[in-house]
This record gives C-alpha cells, sequence and structure tokens, in this order.
C-alpha cells in the first residue's frame, strides 16, 4: 500500500495533460501553437513550390480556414490527379476521443445506423 497516494497528495494537473489530448488532439495551448507553426511552415514550402510550378494547384485561404476549424490536428498533402496536376489538400486530424467515437459509430450492430 505504500505505492498508492493519498487523495490530499494527488495533483489533478499530472493527468490534465493527458485527458487534454485525449478530447482535444492537443496537450495545451503550447502545443497547439507549435503545431500552429509547423503547419504555416509547411504551407510556405509548399507556397514556395507552386509558384515554380504550373501543374500545382493551390489555394492558402482554403487551406488555413480548413486548419483553422480543426485546430491544426491534421496535416497537408500533395495529391496527384488523374487528369494531371498535384492538388495540396488539407487532412482532418481526429482526437483519440474522435476515433474511438468513429470505431463506435461504425460498429455492426449500432442503433445509430
Amino acid at each position: 500500500m505504500k505505492h498508492l497516494k493519498r487523495f490530499e497528495t494527488y495533483s489533478i494537473n499530472e493527468e490534465e495533460g493527458r485527458i487534454s489530448q485525449f478530447f482535444r488532439g492537443h496537450d495545451s495551448s503550447e502545443d497547439r501553437d507549435a503545431k500552429m507553426r509547423e503547419f504555416f511552415k509547411e504551407l510556405d514550402s509548399y507556397e514556395e513550390q507552386a509558384k515554380n510550378d504550373t501543374e500545382i494547384v493551390f489555394n492558402r485561404q482554403s487551406l488555413e480556414k480548413k486548419a483553422k476549424d480543426n485546430n491544426y490536428k491534421g496535416h497537408l498533402e500533395a495529391r496527384d490527379s488523374r487528369s494531371g496536376g498535384t492538388y495540396i489538400i488539407y487532412v482532418d486530424g481526429v482526437s483519440d476521443f474522435g476515433k474511438i467515437a468513429n470505431a463506435a459509430a461504425h460498429k455492426r450492430n449500432n442503433p445509430l445506423n
């Protein structure tokens, strides 16, 4: 019983980061800001590529809006199209809670279907 903590010595902040990441997708606002900076750095590099290559289809405003709406959990991806050209798209990211909820919603015996 030595290894158990007493309630008075337990700090809720020890678990706060993991719980926050589970529901929101980010440990903290600093983690979110780091992801946002990483997104804009990647966005700038794709924009630079698009200036030099006319085959790349790129809409910066649309990508920024999608990333902001998704709380910067996703990432950018370059996809080739059948008709030629490369499209830069934003792939939505999901928190762990969202993944579990999505899996539960697609169960075979789901009453919501």
